[in-house]
């Protein structure tokens, strides 16, 4: 086959058309295995650290599949510490198992708190922090820095079964709270283990301080990417291989991101030519409880209007394009992997008529 993407011919790999992360279902192998490689981390980006990420965690139920969000996270506990965690499905917060330096006692000894919300995760935690001290391995630990006000207290956190980092205030600080604990690790690890098990605590309405990064160039290239994927799935590889589409298959690949110069102040750089978010919670032009994405010809534009989560709406502007007939094709994806579907014109306009409905009452 031909990638619909890099116009190489290749095997083909599997391609969600909406990404499986956000729900999707779909696949097309019309996408080489390069191509579709290369676009893991602008899916992921767009699953993880933009704003319909942030719908993501929040509407995918426990039970379906496991998501999270990306960025670091905090919970303050009730001794004004921040405590690591992982931000899940229904906007849970899962405390990271830790140890924070909490202060010097009298006698000059290092005062030390084990955090964990699992026992499993903690006996795992501890067992390869003690992997580490035992190697002289653990000096070499991964140390963050920030952001404030979070680094009050030095922690070792792990992040997963093998992977530990450090947050301090600074390197240095980072440096000496891992020699402090490789010292006083023995002492610990026998505390730690001979210590009775805690009951979970429920702590209602928490202070949960949210960080993320957004690469909105990323979140917008996977948007694009949906939408022609969609397109492709509708009028077939021939139709999205036409040379009207190189400009978008080069912006969707990376290859040529254009970002105005000067920018005013405050101004973000993000390419916009071929992607626009609308307002939030506008109505979409599909009226969905999930995704739908609807493509529109009117010559010359060919425009997708992308929905995800039914809150976050984009246009897409896939091609200046001469055609004979005029497109309207729509799809919807659900969020748990479950269900894809064509919409007819008489799909849309029944959603259409009821949104009127709802919106007169």
């Amino acid at each position: 086959m031909i990638c619909i993407y890099c116009k190489s011919e290749s095997v083909g790999s599997k391609e969600h058309v909406l990404q499986k992360s956000l729900g999707g279902n779909l696949g097309i192998r019309d996408v080489c295995g390069a191509c579709n490689r290369a676009f893991s981390s602008i899916d992921q980006s767009l699953a993880e650290n933009s704003l319909p990420g942030l719908m993501r965690v929040g509407v995918t139920k426990a039970g379906t599949f496991n998501v999270r969000l990306g960025g670091d996270h905090f919970r303050l506990n009730d001794a004004d510490f921040w405590e690591e965690v992982r931000i899940v499905n229904g906007m849970q917060a899962i405390v990271l198992p830790q140890i924070h330096l909490v202060g010097i006692q009298e006698n000059g000894q290092s005062r030390m708190a084990v955090v964990a919300g699992e026992q499993d995760e903690l006996k795992s935690f501890i067992a390869l922090v003690s992997e580490k001290v035992a190697d002289g391995t653990i000096q070499d630990t991964h140390i963050k820095t920030g952001p404030s006000p979070q680094d009050t207290t030095p922690r070792l956190v792990g992040y997963r079964s093998d992977g530990l980092f450090v947050r301090a205030a600074s390197t240095a600080d980072g440096e000496s709270f891992l020699k402090l604990l490789a010292g006083a690790w023995s002492a610990l690890r026998a505390q730690v283990e001979t210590g009775s098990q805690q009951e979970l605590q429920v702590v209602h309405q928490p202070t949960i301080l949210v960080t993320q990064r957004m690469r909105i160039d990323d979140n917008y290239r996977a948007v694009a990417k949906t939408a022609f994927n969609v397109l492709a799935t509708k009028r077939g590889p021939s139709f999205v291989l036409r040379p009207e589409f190189d400009p978008l298959r080069d912006y969707i690949r990376g290859l040529a991101l254009v970002h105005k110069q000067p920018l005013a102040p405050g101004e973000i750089a993000v390419d916009t030519r071929f992607v626009q978010m609308l307002r939030f919670g506008e109505v979409p032009l599909v009226p969905t409880g999930s995704h739908a994405v609807i493509i529109v010809y009117t010559a010359p534009a060919l425009l997708a209007f992308v929905t995800l989560y039914s809150k976050y709406s984009f246009v897409v502007r896939l091609a200046e394009i001469e055609l004979r007939e005029q497109i309207i094709e729509a799809h919807e994806f659900s969020i748990d992997r479950t269900n894809n579907t064509a919409l007819t014109m008489s799909d849309l306009a029944q959603r259409l008529w009821e949104t009127q409905d709802k919106g007169r009452e």
